[in-house]
């Protein structure tokens, strides 16, 4: 029921937008909370980080490592899963390229990129896009909260927008104890 009541707050905060690809943000949200995540089976580990503990709540975010401003977003996700909430969710970042994730190996390399504590999967095929079209459809709608069964509860990426930010906060808290 309290997640109920998100979804509704979430419908409402997306709704006070009025621009053509709010819009369209609004209706991609609308028609994917609730719906099934599908993670592909073809994604490639690219870092060592374990994410093995099984928490309640998963965060998918989908980012194209061939932009190095999207490559800085790594580090607002660091430290998103290093705050007090972390310890209840998994991160998962989802890379696809237009380079061949040369930029990426190069970040990593010069060490731009210093140890991050989540997995980073690599997606050569853009399999996760294609099988989630709202991935990527819009800046703001590059990450994903899910549920223990990949029941999606929230879309949008929180590193942009505060009150999104809020949102997921709200949600991974309210089964915290």
């Amino acid at each position: 029921m309290k997640i109920l009541k998100f979804v509704v707050l979430l419908i409402l905060f997306m709704n006070c937008c009025t621009s053509n690809k709010s819009n369209e943000s609004i209706e991609i949200f609308k028609e994917s909370i609730g719906k099934k995540l599908i993670i592909p089976e073809e994604l490639e580990k690219y870092n060592l980080c374990n994410n093995s503990i099984e928490k309640q709540y998963t965060i998918y975010v989908g980012v194209n490592v061939s932009c190095g401003e999207c490559l800085n977003n790594i580090e607002f996700w660091e430290d998103f899963i290093n705050s007090e909430l972390g310890k209840f969710y998994n991160l998962n970042m989802i890379c696809h390229s237009e380079d061949d994730f040369h930029l990426l190996g190069y970040w990593f390399e010069s060490k731009m990129i210093g140890d991050i504590s989540f997995p980073l999967y690599l997606d050569r095929e853009t399999l996760f896009i294609e099988k989630n079209p709202f991935i990527g459809s819009s800046k703001l709608l590059t990450a994903v909260i899910v549920d223990n069964e990949n029941t999606i509860l929230a879309i949008g990426n929180p590193s942009f927008n505060d009150k999104l930010l809020s949102i997921y906060e709200e949600i991974i808290s309210f089964d915290c104890p």
